[in-house]
């Protein structure tokens, strides 16, 4: 019987390990853009879209587009999905990728755009 116990628990101890290493590797960093072109990380950055940087080349399926930060940083994004369809209405981006250096573009695997809600109340006069 107390084979069985010890058995169990080093299971449960190995589940609780690959849980513990398979969360942690799903994290991914906010850096702002110059953290991101420093070094070559997975990483999320978040800005506002630049009005008139946006364009999609519907032939390699890519979306270019420029962030900026409130403090004036600037950074160049490629999408390689399809536009997101309510991209140009976005009060904030967030693009998840990687940041390469010898093309001075950020790639991202992922947009996350945020919207002005709808649903928020109007000021009364």
């Amino acid at each position: 019987m107390r084979k069985s116990y010890i058995i169990g628990a080093v299971v449960v101890a190995a589940a609780m390990i690959f849980a513990l290493l398979s969360f942690k590797s799903t994290l991914t960093s906010y850096v702002t853009i110059d953290e991101a072109k420093a070094g070559e990380q997975y990483v999320q950055v978040a800005g506002l879209l630049v009005q008139g940087s946006d364009r999609y080349d519907e032939t390699t399926n890519s979306l270019y587009f420029e962030l900026e930060e409130p403090d004036g940083s600037r950074m160049q994004i490629k999408y390689d999905k399809s536009k997101p369809s309510n991209f140009e209405n976005a009060d904030k981006i967030v693009a998840v990728g990687i940041y390469n250096a010898s093309d001075d573009v950020f790639h991202a695997d992922e947009l996350l755009v945020k919207c002005p809600s709808k649903y928020e109340g109007r000021i009364s006069e």
